[in-house]
């Protein structure tokens, strides 16, 4: 058998340069002694000529058969640079994710253009152009942010036409809420992306409009428990702050970004109710059993993990659990009865 050692990396060189506002372009290329060569432009040889705004790299093999993939070449064909996002979140009066930049390089601009990610990581599409005159905020009227996250990109197009490469991306928080032990209320949301901050706001209120600071943690954290919270249907917020406020027309200043409002009432969970449901034994080894006097009570069975996730689903009348597939660890059995909710925390050995 041979042994051949791994192609080595292609790195890429440039030469020329464009003539902004009168078209050109640049040359790209490698070692020429490959086997093989594949720019992502289409390009089979090895040099290839690009003058649009992109990220470019090869892919070549070797006389061995080895294939090896160079680092990526950015070009920026404009005369101005990328305009950065400064926050994305979303917006209290039409509950849609809302994208807000500063307006720069006055009299450089004439449009931007707001990018969305895919359902491929990593992939972009267009969504919106803005012309430079307009309030410089973007409302995505597809987004659902109490489903997902999103992550957002900017470019712009220059006086001549010619399109930057994108910004960083931005990504927004999704929360969401799961029963956790006893009354209290599990948090569980998606870092906001983008900035460097320090801590999360965690608000909550009675209604979606009077919501209340109740705790700051650290921005490395993205879970907290409501320990003890009021009884009754009650509505969540995390919240970043953004050190440098964000000024679209220098007139309104936009300083944080907030997550989708998460209700407890959405988790499909009543209060928690005292009855004469009882489960044995626990912790379990296999079946489960549930002794209750009144037979009618009982409108829905489940097993869920400690996130809230569903596992398993059970007719009403079922009084044998089997929990012999689960793996050894925590669940909590849901039991739905006409009256509301009764959790079992149940461990499985």
């Amino acid at each position: 058998v041979d042994f051949h050692p791994t192609a080595t990396k292609p790195s890429i060189q440039h030469n020329g340069s464009l003539v902004f506002c009168s078209g050109g372009s640049v040359e790209l290329y490698t070692d020429s002694t490959y086997s093989t060569f594949n720019w992502n432009t289409g390009n089979t040889t090895y040099h290839t000529y690009v003058s649009n705004s992109g990220t470019y790299f090869v892919e070549v093999t070797d006389s061995n058969g080895c294939k090896a993939k160079s680092d990526t070449f950015s070009l920026n064909a404009s005369f101005i640079s990328p305009p950065p996002v400064c926050l994305v979140g979303v917006d209290s009066s039409t509950n849609k994710n809302i994208v807000i930049w500063e307006k720069t390089q006055a009299g450089s601009i004439d449009s931007f253009v707001i990018l969305k990610e895919t359902v491929q990581a990593n992939q972009y599409a267009v969504i919106g152009r803005l012309p430079y005159a307009a309030f410089s905020t973007f409302i995505d009227t597809a987004s659902k942010p109490d489903v997902q996250a999103n992550r957002y990109k900017l470019i712009a197009i220059d006086t001549c036409g010619i399109a930057t490469l994108p910004s960083d991306y931005h990504k927004t928080i999704h929360l969401t809420i799961n029963k956790g032990q006893g009354t209290n209320w599990n948090l569980i949301w998606s870092h906001y992306e983008g900035i460097q901050f320090a801590s999360y706001n965690i608000y909550m209120g009675t209604t979606a409009t009077n919501m209340a600071l109740i705790d700051v943690i650290a921005s490395n954290l993205n879970s907290y428990t409501h320990v003890n919270p009021p009884a009754g249907n009650l509505f969540y917020q995390i919240e970043i702050v953004n050190s440098q406020s964000c000024s679209p027309q220098l007139v309104e200043s936009f300083s944080s970004s907030k997550s989708n409002i998460a209700n407890v009432k959405d988790v499909g969970v009543k209060d928690v109710i005292e009855s004469n449901i009882s489960i044995y034994p626990n912790p379990t080894t296999g079946d489960l059993n549930i002794a209750i006097s009144n037979e009618s009570r009982i409108n829905a069975i489940s097993i869920t993990d400690l996130n809230g996730k569903s596992i398993k689903t059970f007719i009403p009348t079922q009084r044998s659990i089997n929990f012999t597939e689960l793996a050894m660890g925590m669940y909590f059995l849901q039991i739905q009865t006409d009256a509301g909710l009764k959790v079992f925390k149940v461990v499985k050995l």
